[in-house]
């Protein structure tokens, strides 16, 4: 049954007084107590016992002697407990159920907690602080802030951590640690750890470099890798080193962050967390710092061959052009182009072309002065800028000697690479003041070589503008006869000695042009082969002539042979047999009746890989002619090993017949050679009867020349052929000829 407030009133005031004062203190100093409490969780468990002191004289008035004794009893242990710091405990000394009891211990309970919110309270603080920190030092990193800010900041903030200790970051520089922070540890001992060798038994940092991991000495004065560094550590008050190697993403050891103690002991859990976050920041510095070290490297530098680009050339040609107004000496700059990269690069391929930059690179840095540059604008071609020159005739001589140097043989990969250079030279004041002017002056310079044959210098002349803007011109226009097929074909008779009879014709390119008429391959073709253009001009030609070799077919000239010139780059690229017999197949050609014709160069450039080559095209039945023998530098060895059916003898031999007696001999050392390995002759530019009867004695195998006819339409053949049920068929007697002027 519910008591109504009317009937707890009557109870109350039905008590005697005396005990209603007594439940009214009581229940008075019970909330004094609870506030005692509350403050105690605030502070400490040493208030507790102070605040039950306190109330255990209000409590001995109303209570009563029992109650006193076990609250002062309470009080006592708690004071015990709180200057020796164990953990509360009264299950002993108060046991029983009681209300004194329970109080007891839900005090105690209270008190516990108090304390372990108070700890946990502190290193929340604690962990945010230092979770502030790191954000400053992330913050520090994403902006670009200098690395020594970086580090000394993480330095501090490590040694602020960690009360007692002091830290040092030192940075790997090859096999070496170098400084990078610190902030406590002494100036005479940071001197003597700068620069020490990262070898595993030299101090904590070179082993943990070689571990690629942690290395905690407890006692330096024990350690063996410490026996060179232990007087001083000990000078100084280091006890204990204990050592985190700092690693990039990829794992690689860009460093080392130490610790030092001043007493023999191991890091303490907290201690080695803050020892790896600092390693783990320090690494994100290093890397960002690299990173960008790599960048401006990039943007300054060829990455190839670690010369300067055309940034930084720029920038060093406005200096040196500056300086050469202040003093009046002048300056000068050359443009360097390897001859024949392209070939090079494509038939022993990128990685030894890359070989041959580099070697090149380093040839011409050998060559100029400390002062001067050495830049590669791209591709092959280089810039040399020789400043404060006593003379200008010095830059010819600097151009001579790199012609020079680098016509010395080269070994790329184990093969000997023959390399020749086309260089140009304008000098400031003479052909210009301004450097962008300077260096298209010089490269003009160098096409002029080129147009004379390469493997030389030219100074820069007026003319050379001229003669740089026709160029440009003309491959803009050979860019566009290749889309449009403007190339047409003539050819040229090739009689036999004996007969006179047309043996073979060879397939000449021309390039009539719309508005310049016809364009001499002499102009365009070593055009062609710089601009990579030479392989679909020569699979064209290996098509056309294919084709018109089977329309004469077709009109009964079996018998015809068709010549086709390959050039270097088409024979080195490794489908040429396929391009051939795709040809063969597509207009029905038999092999044997197609010829074709190498150069010496070609072949020797990559003698293996031409063998690999022209055994393939002897496989399906294509005859084989060496062109332009006598030029080049093959050996007898060579042409043993090489499936040849013929040699051509080149024209400026044929020249000087009847002329020079050295020359014959070397013509009837060709044919006797040729005639012992059973090979055919085939003699070009035949211009008189004197060399013909010469060659017609020493029977070589075929003529050609203008002294028969010159190249001519496909149209003009057919006549020259006749019909083919005459007889003889497709013979064309030499003293039927009109000699062509």
């Amino acid at each position: 049954m519910w008591m109504t407030f009317d009937s707890v009133r009557g109870r109350w005031w039905s008590l005697p007084w005396s005990l209603r004062g007594r439940l009214v203190l009581g229940l008075a100093l019970l909330a004094l107590l609870a506030l005692g409490i509350g403050v105690a969780a605030l502070h400490s468990r040493l208030l507790v016992a102070t605040g039950l002191a306190a109330a255990w004289a209000a409590l001995a008035f109303v209570i009563g002697h029992r109650l006193l004794h076990r609250l002062q009893a309470l009080s006592c242990h708690l004071r015990d407990q709180a200057a020796t710091g164990a953990a509360p405990s009264l299950e002993t000394l108060i046991p029983g159920s009681d209300e004194v009891a329970e109080m007891a211990r839900s005090l105690q309970c209270l008190a516990i907690d108090s304390a372990r919110l108070a700890q946990r309270n502190s290193e929340l603080a604690s962990a945010r602080h230092a979770l502030h920190e790191q954000g400053d030092i992330l913050e520090l990193i994403a902006t670009r802030a200098p690395l020594p800010r970086v580090l000394d900041r993480l330095v501090r903030w490590a040694e602020a951590q960690l009360e007692g200790l002091t830290g040092a970051i030192l940075l790997l520089d090859g096999l070496h640690l170098r400084h990078g922070a610190t902030a406590r540890l002494p100036e005479h001992f940071v001197k003597a750890i700068d620069g020490l060798h990262a070898i595993a038994n030299f101090g904590s940092c070179g082993a943990a470099v070689q571990r690629h991991g942690a290395v905690f000495v407890e006692d330096i004065a024990l350690e063996p890798s410490w026996l060179a560094g232990q007087a001083l550590a000990a000078k100084h008050g280091l006890r204990a080193c204990w050592s985190m190697p700092i690693l990039s993403h990829k794992g690689t050891v860009l460093g080392t962050f130490a610790m030092y103690a001043d007493r023999p002991r191991n890091p303490q859990a907290n201690e080695l967390h803050c020892i790896e976050a600092v390693a783990r920041l320090a690494g994100l510095a290093i890397e960002r710092q690299r990173a960008e070290q790599r960048i401006r490297h990039m943007a300054h530098q060829d990455l190839l061959t670690g010369l300067p680009n055309r940034t930084l050339l720029n920038d060093r040609m406005a200096q040196a052009l500056a300086q050469a107004r202040r003093t009046g000496h002048p300056l000068a700059v050359l443009v360097i182009d390897i001859d024949g990269f392209k070939y090079i690069n494509d038939s022993l391929g990128q990685a030894a072309g890359d070989r041959l930059l580099r070697a090149v690179a380093a040839r011409l840095q050998d060559i100029v002065r400390e002062g001067d540059t050495v830049a590669r604008l791209g591709g092959d071609e280089f810039v040399v800028l020789l400043v404060d020159l006593d003379r200008a005739e010095r830059a010819s001589q600097v151009a001579e000697e790199i012609v020079r140097t680098l016509a010395l043989p080269l070994r790329i990969g184990g093969q000997a690479v023959d390399v020749t250079a086309s260089v140009g030279v304008s000098t400031f004041p003479d052909d210009s003041d301004d450097g962008d002017s300077l260096l298209q002056q010089a490269s003009e310079a160098m096409l002029r070589t080129k147009e004379l044959g390469r493997n030389g210098f030219q100074r820069y002349t007026p003319d050379m503008g001229a003669q740089a803007r026709e160029r440009v011109e003309l491959q803009a226009a050979l860019r566009r006869a290749v889309e449009t097929q403007q190339f047409e074909l003539h050819y040229q008779p090739q009689l036999a000695t004996a007969t006179g009879r047309v043996l073979a014709v060879e397939a000449l390119i021309r390039w009539p042009h719309p508005e310049w008429g016809l364009v001499s391959p002499d102009r365009f073709i070593p055009l062609a082969e710089d601009l990579g253009l030479i392989a679909p001009i020569s699979e064209w030609v290996l098509q056309t002539a294919c084709r018109q070799l089977q329309a004469w077919r077709t009109a009964g000239h079996t018998e015809l042979v068709m010549a086709i010139n390959l050039s270097a780059r088409q024979f080195d690229g490794h489908d040429i047999p396929l391009l051939v017999a795709q040809a063969l197949l597509e207009t029905a050609v038999p092999a044997d009746r197609l010829e074709l014709e190498l150069t010496e160069t070609a072949l020797m450039q990559d003698a293996e890989g031409a063998l690999a080559t022209l055994r393939q095209l002897h496989d399906l039945g294509v005859g084989l002619a060496l062109d332009d023998f006598g030029t080049g530098y093959s050996s007898l060895s060579h042409l043993r090993q090489f499936p040849i059916d013929a040699i051509k003898i080149d024209k400026s031999f044929t020249a000087d017949i009847g002329r020079n007696a050295d020359t014959s001999a070397i013509i009837r050392a060709i044919i006797a050679m040729a005639q012992s390995l059973g090979v055919a002759t085939v003699a070009e530019g035949v211009e008189n009867d004197e060399q013909l009867q010469f060659l017609a004695t020493l029977k070589c195998d075929r003529v050609q020349g203008f002294l028969f006819a010159r190249p001519m339409p496909a149209s003009q053949v057919v006549a020259l052929l006749g019909a083919p049920a005459q007889a003889p068929a497709c013979d064309l007697l030499l003293d039927a000829l009109v000699p062509v002027d």
